[in-house]
């Protein structure tokens, strides 16, 4: 019976809704203090999940229906002999990511058009030949969402793109596209003042399956890959209807076959390699991507780089860790092994927030009221043990049951709980029955008076 009472009574729900006012304030608030600038850039962009990543998860077992090929700074000419030794030993799906904005021939005099060059007909040619065995186009090549200046779209709250970027037509009509942007909602006002910023958040966590340009619906890169290796697992990501999907990241470069343009094109001249190269690509997924110069050449480059949550420095990353070709293999691997991260609904986030908050609040107050000067001390390694407790609880959540969960309140309920306890129990409360006392004898003083 102590037990309930001293954890269900009216102190503790004033308390809570104290709490509950101040941690929506100052998860609201937005305080522009130069001086925190470098602090709030290093933790605003990380997220509990980086840890299980970064540090808990490791590579899986390797994927063996995806062949990554790194095309380096090679010319039109190099990749269509890429494509060619790929395309002989009949690989299920190729994608390609890179552009190829415009022809680099002379400039036609009747139709004012570049014409092609030598390298631009064999690189179409290399697609032709991909596609030879198959009724439909097994290269995928890839496409970039963005606004036409000075469109009405960017007039709206939540403009949907009304731009679609590919590689010249000449290239395009023998391959489907896959928009390449690591796009998502909260990204989507940036991009309306900075191109650039279309590749999605700082860290790339998410990514947006479909987007509908021109009334038209366009997969992006990896789902437009996965349909065409299989259908079914690709609608069963368009089936979830999500805006925006969270990359469950396989693995790093090492959980991927991979293989460098040199040694590609080795191997495509050595008549003993074709039982090797047919192990490669036969039947696979295979992505052709910038990866470096070469795979083994280390550059100081971040091009088409991003941070990911595997980047084993989770907490102010200093370099980026995974080439944008990688991102969509792990993708892909998502997409095949329908395992897909879910958001927990907010109600439910709301539910356990509140009874962090109370149990928290419960303890503090029942700490305060017996342990004295003690108090401090103890409301401090309680704090952590808390705090510790819940991200204990989010990753453990996430592992076993694929659930994002955002239990941050919670966290800031248990950091302000002891200040907000010693405040209403010095201050709120004491005022408070020092004012019913002065009430009460103010009454007495009336009822004294009227019997005199």
């Amino acid at each position: 019976m102590k037990f309930f009472k001293a954890l269900f009574n009216r102190d503790n729900f004033f308390i809570l809704a104290l709490v509950g006012i101040l941690g929506l304030i100052v998860s609201n608030i937005n305080i522009n203090l130069q001086f925190l600038n470098p602090i709030e850039q290093t933790f605003s962009d990380f997220d509990v999940t980086d840890i299980y990543f970064s540090q808990l998860k490791g590579d899986e077992k390797a994927e063996e229906r995806i062949t990554i090929v790194n095309i380096g700074m090679l010319g039109r000419g190099e990749i269509s002999e890429l494509m060619q030794i790929v395309g002989k030993h009949q690989p299920k799906v190729v994608g390609v990511d890179a552009f190829f904005e415009e022809l680099k021939g002379s400039v036609d005099s009747i139709t004012g058009k570049p014409k092609a060059t030598l390298d631009d007909s064999l690189l179409q040619d290399a697609i032709k030949m991909t596609n030879a065995e198959s009724n439909k186009n097994k290269v995928v090549m890839v496409t970039k969402a963005s606004f036409k200046k000075n469109s009405p779209e960017l007039k709206k709250d939540k403009p949907n793109y009304d731009s679609l970027e590919t590689s010249d037509k000449f290239f395009m009509k023998y391959a489907d596209g896959g928009l390449a942007n690591l796009i998502t909602e909260g990204t989507r006002d940036n991009v309306l003042t900075d191109d650039e910023k279309a590749s999605g958040l700082e860290t790339s966590r998410t990514f947006a399956p479909k987007e509908d340009i021109n009334k038209e619906r366009n997969l992006c890169f990896a789902a437009k890959i996965a349909e065409k290796y299989a259908p079914e697992k690709a609608s069963k990501l368009i089936q979830r209807n999500n805006e925006v999907e969270y990359i469950n990241f396989k693995g790093s470069i090492k959980k991927y076959q991979l293989i460098d343009h040199e040694q590609l094109r080795q191997m495509g001249a050595d008549s003993t390699a074709a039982t090797a190269l047919k192990a490669l690509f036969k039947d696979k997924i295979v992505l052709l991507g910038y990866m470096g110069p070469t795979i083994n050449t280390k550059t100081s480059s971040d091009e088409d780089k991003f941070f990911t949550p595997m980047n084993p420095i989770y907490i102010g990353k200093s370099s980026r860790d995974m080439y944008g070709i990688v991102v969509h293999a792990n993708i892909i691997s998502m997409i095949l092994d329908e395992d897909y991260l879910d958001e927990m609904p907010a109600w439910l986030n709301y539910l356990v927030v509140f009874f962090i908050a109370f149990l928290a609040i419960a303890l503090f107050s029942y700490s305060y009221r017996t342990m004295d000067f003690w108090f401090d001390g103890i409301s401090l390694l309680a704090q952590a043990l808390f705090t510790l407790a819940i991200l204990f609880l989010i990753i453990f959540v996430f592992d076993k049951f694929n659930v994002r969960v955002d239990w941050s309140l919670g966290i800031l309920a248990v950091i302000f709980a002891p200040n907000v306890i010693e405040i209403y129990f010095g201050v709120v409360k004491r005022w408070y029955e020092r004012t019913l006392r002065e009430r009460r004898n103010r009454d007495k003083a009336t009822v004294s008076d009227e019997l005199l």
